[in-house]
């Protein structure tokens, strides 16, 4: 498929994930050592976040039909920051990764950021492999109507019975799991209405995470271009194949 290049392209957030298989200890000194590696390119005031685990805990031993949501503070991950904060670089225990938030220029400038990072990481950590890679896109398409017609802007629009009287769609959320047949790489695309609607337009979530697991066979770190290329290669197929052209006018494609 050809390449689509859009001027208002709807990228919220992209972000590339990396887990390593260490090639020695954690080291607590490892965030800082990065910093002054990168801080040209990233030379706002560091932060810190603490990552929140949620778990979804089923039926209990007495036989109680509920779920509940059990949530327990994770990782420590410290954020590196530049262009007032839409550009970061994020480290914690074995894991980097990269964002480019809003708004999104292009592939051509994401990359260079991401082996610019990997790169630093690499120096420092010395990691023997990738046993994660994972390219998201997170897309907030807005259409100027209250309640569109979804089949006239995607290729997956939600499905409701038909019934009498009739039914207005208040909220969905669409979750996809599946594997490339020829590598070992998963895409997971979330479809989901955005809140909160208004009289005059809707916007929707079209949230694409692409995966490559490689825990018993780490990708090797001088293979890792290579292979971000194929999978970004693969992201935008998916992504084309999800919306009509109705949607790429609104992404003021060429």
């Amino acid at each position: 498929m050809d390449r689509r290049r859009y001027k208002n392209p709807p990228i919220e957030e992209a972000v590339c994930d990396f887990q390593f298989a260490p090639g020695v200890d954690w080291d607590p000194t490892l965030p800082g050592r990065l910093y002054e590696r990168l801080k040209d390119t990233y030379g706002e005031k560091p932060r810190q976040q603490q990552l929140v685990e949620s778990q979804l805990q089923g039926p209990n031993s007495e036989g109680s039909p509920s779920f509940s949501l059990r949530q327990q503070f994770g990782k420590t991950r410290i954020q590196l920051l530049a262009e007032n904060g839409t550009r970061i670089v994020g480290i914690s225990e074995h894991q980097l990764s990269i964002h480019m938030l809003r708004p999104y220029t292009k592939w051509e400038d994401f990359r260079p950021r991401i082996m610019q990072a990997l790169a630093a990481y690499r120096e420092i950590a010395n990691p023997e492999g990738v046993t994660r890679l994972g390219p998201r896109y997170i897309n907030r398409i807005v259409i100027n109507q209250s309640n569109p017609e979804l089949g006239e802007y995607f290729t997956i629009p939600p499905k409701f019975p038909q019934v009498e009287p009739p039914t207005r769609m208040l909220a969905f959320f669409n979750r996809k799991e599946t594997e490339f047949v020829d590598k070992p790489i998963r895409i997971v695309v979330t479809f989901a209405d955005v809140e909160p609607r208004s009289s005059e337009n809707a916007s929707y979530l079209l949230d694409l995470d692409i995966i490559c697991i490689r825990t018993d066979d780490p990708i090797p770190l001088d293979d890792v271009p290579e292979v971000m290329e194929d999978m970004k290669n693969r992201h935008r197929d998916v992504f084309e194949s999800l919306v009509t052209e109705a949607s790429r006018r609104l992404f003021d494609g060429d």
